[in-house]
């Protein structure tokens, strides 16, 4: 619906797909079938395709390491799994500045303003011209967001409530 296509960063990353033509893009993950997505489908440039259909797992993995840049510009998100996991694929992330996310990113991608066209299609450009930041977000997730890294942290305070 409408709100989602605003709320999700939908909206954003067609409008910046415009204005980086040279680019493809590739919307992963169902959509509601209604008149605000209908249209969006037939007014979205030709850059843009939408891929409802996919399997959780390899499939997704997949298309994360066929990506370079994996965009995550919602107006509210949590930690961002599937951010975690595109960064483990080595795809430069782009997202909004705002919850979790910037803390999950650090240096190793790009921060936009929530609604931000102009921002986000310039990131989208500087993303493309670095390629090596995606050896860098791979190493930043490795270095910080494991679930070995996790379960560690957790036993340690574990022991620390414990003694």
């Amino acid at each position: 619906n409408a709100s989602t296509y605003i709320q999700k960063g939908l909206r954003t990353m067609i409008e910046a797909a415009r204005s980086v033509p040279e680019a493809k893009f590739i919307l992963i993950g169902e959509v509601s079938k209604d008149a605000t997505m209908d249209e969006v489908r037939r007014t979205a440039p030709s850059n843009v395709t939408f891929q409802d259909k996919f399997t959780f797992g390899q499939e997704l993995l997949e298309f994360y390491r066929r990506a370079a840049v994996y965009l995550q510009v919602s107006a509210h998100e949590g930690f961002g799994i599937a951010n975690t996991e595109a960064m483990s694929c080595e795809c430069i992330p782009i997202v909004t500045n705002t919850t979790a996310l910037p803390e999950v990113v650090g240096d190793a991608g790009f921060f936009v303003p929530f609604n931000d066209v102009p921002a986000t299609a310039d990131a989208i450009k500087r993303a493309l011209a670095s390629p090596s930041l995606g050896k860098k977000a791979r190493k930043r997730i490795i270095d910080n967001f494991t679930s070995e890294k996790h379960e560690r942290a957790l036993l340690a305070e574990f022991r620390s409530l414990l003694s």
